[in-house]
């Protein structure tokens, strides 16, 4: 009981630094993946709680669950703030865009024929 409860403190921990690290969707995406996919370290948990004594279930499933929903939570808060400020990187972009820049394939111009001869 002790060693799966210290698991879920360990795995709370350690979801929310890589969830700091990620820095982009893809890294955030690997995150969820590695924690709350089929195949993730939370559903092992879970996977681990049939084997267990009724009692400890009961102690043990309301972290479990609550660890799942908190990872939940930070995780779609995170991809909120990715999207949030790559839509801001977009649109600073977009505002700082000049139209009359140097183009580098751009011909040179030359004075027209009349002006020279004038």
């Amino acid at each position: 009981m002790k060693k799966l409860k210290t698991q879920i403190e360990l795995f709370n921990k350690e979801f929310s630094q890589q969830l700091t690290k990620a820095t982009n969707q893809k890294k955030l995406e690997n995150v969820r993946i590695a924690f709350l996919g089929r195949k993730g370290k939370i559903v092992a948990l879970m996977a681990q709680m049939k084997i267990l004594p009724v009692d400890e279930k009961r102690l043990l499933g309301p972290l479990l669950n609550e660890l799942k929903k908190t990872s939940e939570q930070l995780f779609h808060d995170k991809k909120e703030h990715l999207v949030f400020t790559e839509q801001n990187k977009e649109t600073s972009k977009q505002q700082q865009f000049d139209v009359s820049a140097y183009k580098p394939d751009q011909q040179e111009s030359s004075i027209h024929i009349y002006t020279q001869v004038i």
